[in-house]
């Protein structure tokens, strides 16, 4: 196999498709490539806003500007994975497929990277019980917390008892 079959085109004759079928193939084809598009701007969008954010963030000295800047690329490099995903859709060689899957395969790398990145950060603050105000609250990791449950312990068990008024006008 050489470079001229994988640079050939898949459907190198549309003579065999009816006229409904090329319709149908070009309108696949425009919607598949608008969307790839708008996919790509709003990756390029949120990667460069939550960028921007996380950097007046970490100007202003918040704890979780990193926090911030890892979730935003992450989605960011999300949306720009679903647009190389539509791109297999408007490949029309071998040699294009090709590209995408590498493409996909680097892009899912830096997304697998920068959520594990997040997830150690996210225990290296949590894990800090020394020095509490570093420590994330546990709904930014989607734990319940203890308070949480002790007041729904609280109000459910003021709800079976009655209240005594143990004041002064008894």
């Amino acid at each position: 196999m050489n470079l001229q079959t994988l640079s050939s085109g898949i459907l190198a004759s549309e003579s065999y498709m009816s006229s409904n079928t090329k319709f149908l193939h070009e309108l696949t084809m425009d919607v598949a490539s608008w969307s790839m598009y708008i996919l790509e701007l709003l990756s390029i969008f949120i990667i460069v806003f939550t960028t921007l954010v996380a950097f007046f963030k970490l100007f202003r000295h918040e704890r979780y500007a990193k926090v911030y800047l890892l979730h935003g690329q992450s989605l960011g490099l999300s949306f720009k994975l679903g647009a190389e995903i539509l791109r297999t859709v408007t490949a029309t060689s071998l040699l294009e497929i090709f590209e995408v899957l590498l493409l996909i395969l680097i892009k899912a790398c830096m997304v697998a990277l920068i959520e594990r990145e997040l997830r150690s950060v996210d225990e290296e603050d949590f894990a800090h019980p020394e020095n509490p105000e570093r420590t994330l609250p546990k709904q930014h990791l989607g734990v319940k917390t203890e308070r949480r449950t002790k007041k729904a312990a609280q109000s459910s068990q003021s709800a079976e008892s009655p209240k005594t008024d143990h004041g002064l006008f008894e």
